[in-house]
Formats: structure tokens, sequence, C-alpha cells
């Protein structure tokens, strides 16, 4: 399929759930809300495609209870996928949000809002993916839409759920 047919197709619409994955070669538009939770999009510049991932918690040490509620799974699973519909890791560039905080979470909620985004931005910087938007920390709900097929991002804050 030529770029100019890619470009005419309608895109899907997918709501992205806390703890998932979601990439797909026909262009979407995907939705998702972020509190104390990282998401990451991903965009091949050369393939034209993206995904993204929702992620609760920064990290799993231990293989047998590894889920997409953590960061290093999610970015894995999120890059794997991504390379199986063509892309490369070398065309690859991302955008981070969420990891907001609100006064009335605990210690250890905020705490661990922190390490989402750290814990994003470490592994991307392992894996030598550029950054090239950002929206994290503060104290508002954000409501995300992402199309996958132009790299383009709508971020949209509230104060509450």
């Amino acid at each position: 399929m030529s770029e100019n047919q890619r470009n005419q197709l309608q895109p899907q619409y997918f709501t992205l759930s806390p703890c998932s994955v979601y990439a797909h070669s026909h262009p979407s538009v995907i939705y998702t809300e972020l509190m104390g939770a990282v998401s990451v999009f991903l965009y091949d510049r050369k393939l034209k495609v993206g995904g993204a991932n929702h992620f609760r918690r920064p990290h799993i040490w231990s293989k047998k209870n590894a889920t997409l509620e953590y960061g290093n799974v999610a970015m894995s699973a999120l890059i794997r996928n991504l390379i199986e519909l063509g892309g490369e890791v070398r065309n690859m560039e991302a955008q981070v949000f969420g990891g907001s905080v609100r006064n009335h979470f605990t210690f250890s909620q905020r705490r661990r809002a922190k390490k989402n985004v750290k814990a994003a931005k470490k592994y991307l910087k392992k894996m030598n993916i550029n950054v090239v938007s950002e929206d994290v920390g503060g104290n508002k709900v954000r409501k995300i839409y992402f199309n996958t097929g132009t790299n383009e991002v709508i971020v949209l804050k509230r104060d509450s759920l």
C-alpha cells in the first residue's frame, strides 16, 4: 500500500485500558486517561506506525509475576509489537505522559508516580529512543489522544476523573 493510500484510510479508534499495550499497522487514534500511571507513545518515523502502553508500576524483577502493569514489561512489549509490524528501534521516537499526583495521594502513591516516569525515560534511554515530547507530573488528570499514523497528540487536562 502506498503512503498516499495509507493516509486516506479512516483511522480506527481504540481505548487503551490500564495495564495494556496497543500497536497496529492501520492508522489508529488511541485514547487513554492517566493520573499516576504513565503512557509512552512510540512512533516509527520511517514506517509511519505507532503504538502505546499504559502502566501503573515502574518495574518488576520476577519473570513469573511479569504483567503489563509494570513499566519494564510494558515498554518491552510495545517495542516488540512495533518491531513485529516492521518498525526499527533506530527509527522510533517517544512521547511520555502521566505521573501526576493529587493532594490526597499517599506518600507511596506519589513516589510510585515519579518512579513510573523515571522508569519510562530510563528504558527509552537504554534503547536509544529519543523523547520528543512529554507532559509529566503535576496534579491534573490527562486525557490523551494519539494518532498512530501521524504522531500527533492531543492532551486535555482536568482536575478530577
